[in-house]
């Protein structure tokens, strides 16, 4: 294989096989799109370390903020540990609304 061959071959195997990106790849303000506003979001559902379901995120555009939920993914029978945030548009900034034990 050539080098470029071997690269790509790489890099499709990385995208493959790679997860959700991580919380610390969320791109900076502003946020101007929902796959943005459900990063920072993740980020902040799993501090300080996720939680063992996986999670499902539902994003709400409004027009200075995002509105996103997040909780248990459905089906999955655990109750608990959702909530609603609010991201600030222009700054980024991660506001919890509404915990759900």
């Amino acid at each position: 294989m050539t080098r470029l061959a071997t690269s790509a071959a790489a890099i499709t195997a990385f995208l493959t096989v790679s997860p959700v990106a991580s919380a610390g790849d969320c791109a900076k303000p502003p946020i101007a799109t929902a796959d943005h506003a459900v990063c920072l979001a993740r980020q902040f559902a799993e501090k300080p370390k996720p939680p063992p379901w996986e999670l499902e995120f539902k994003a709400k555009e409004t027009a200075s903020h995002w509105l996103v939920y997040y909780g248990p993914k459905t089906g999955s029978g655990v109750r608990g540990g959702a909530g609603d945030v609010q991201i600030d548009k222009k700054s980024g900034a991660v506001t919890l609304l509404r915990g759900y034990r």
